[in-house]
């Protein structure tokens, strides 16, 4: 009898037992877009019980400097003192690597193209006594892709099975309520509610004067209350807009948006 119930007790051990990743989550570019995704994945893992390494902020003053912008992100990332402190650490291990599929080969290392060809004939025949791929070889091989991609976004096409569209995974189910002088100002607008933004990147107050004031023009004559994501107080306004889940979401269209107004309808 004792022996049944030792077994019995192992089997369902074993049938709720789980694998925790240590997952490293590499995001090329400190755009907030691209934040946005990558705090989404850590989001889910995190929530699945993985435990997850990500940089949160990349020390990049301007962000209008686009001259060899690719270079100064891989110099201030590498040399941001928690990637150090990763590196130079030996018992850091890592089950899993994510990578953005965006720039990621900016990180395969330092070399000029003299020295990548000594390191490929002199130094790769000889690591682990094993044959090494390629860096271009390792691009078209991952065991994995996730895509920012939905069939209710476009036309069905066909995928290799390790691509997995997983568009909208960045949204968060848990929705917070408005605040309540937005609250009011929905709730008592008879024509619904206009949402101008310019998102996450784009900000209404670089606008040039003329153009500002072209578009408080616009709105004046609309009869739905227009709400403007402003980051500046403005002077001389018209009762519509205001500035500050609506009736209509209007925004700019880069793909994080569209994906949230699908959700939104759906």
């Amino acid at each position: 009898m004792a022996l049944t119930t030792k077994f019995l007790l192992l089997v369902i051990s074993l049938l709720c037992s789980v694998d925790a990743y240590k997952i490293l989550v590499v995001i090329s570019l400190p755009g907030r877009s691209h934040g946005i995704l990558g705090e989404g994945l850590v989001r889910h893992l995190t929530n699945a019980g993985h435990e997850n390494m990500m940089s949160k902020r990349a020390d990049i003053n301007s962000m209008y400097v686009m001259i060899d912008l690719c270079l100064e992100v891989l110099r201030s990332t590498v040399a941001n003192h928690n990637v150090q402190n990763m590196l130079r650490d030996p018992t850091q291990k890592f089950d899993v690597v994510i990578s953005e599929w965006l720039y990621a080969e900016l990180y395969a290392g330092y070399m000029s193209f003299w020295e990548d060809n000594y390191y490929k004939k002199y130094l790769v025949p000889y690591i682990k006594n094993k044959p090494v791929p390629t860096f271009e070889e390792l691009k078209y091989n991952a065991s994995l892709m996730l895509g920012n991609s939905h069939i209710s976004l476009g036309e069905a096409y066909s995928l290799p099975q390790s691509y997995k569209p997983i568009g909208g995974y960045h949204i968060e189910t848990d929705v917070r309520p408005l605040p309540k002088d937005l609250k009011v100002i929905m709730d008592n607008s008879l024509h619904g509610v206009i949402y101008f933004s310019m998102g996450s990147n784009l900000r209404s107050e670089h606008f040039p004067e003329k153009l500002i004031r072209r578009f408080l023009d616009i709105f004046a004559e609309l009869k739905q209350t227009v709400i403007w994501k402003f980051e500046a107080n403005l002077s001389d306004i018209p009762k519509n807009p205001i500035l500050t889940a609506c009736s209509l979401f209007r925004t700019v269209a880069f793909c994080l948006r569209r994906n949230q107004s699908t959700s939104e309808f759906l």
